[in-house]
């Protein structure tokens, strides 16, 4: 049902099953975006290490030719 959640005079729905307040639209809009950032920088981060893995091996296979 309906609850106050900290802000007088406004009331949001609770879900008493699930022990939580119940998210508005523009809640699930921040948080998807912020979901699509962090899965953004996720692949950022995998790019670069393979990009060095990549790197290392060049590097590997170049000191193994020298010997």
């Amino acid at each position: 049902g309906w609850r106050s959640y900290g802000v007088p005079g406004k009331l949001r729905w609770y879900d008493s099953a699930r022990g939580q307040f119940l998210e508005v639209p523009g809640e699930m809009a921040s948080r998807a975006a912020r979901a699509q950032e962090q899965a953004q920088r996720e692949r950022e981060r995998a790019a670069a290490a393979e990009a060095r893995v990549a790197e290392l091996q060049a590097r590997l296979r170049e000191a193994r030719g020298a010997e």
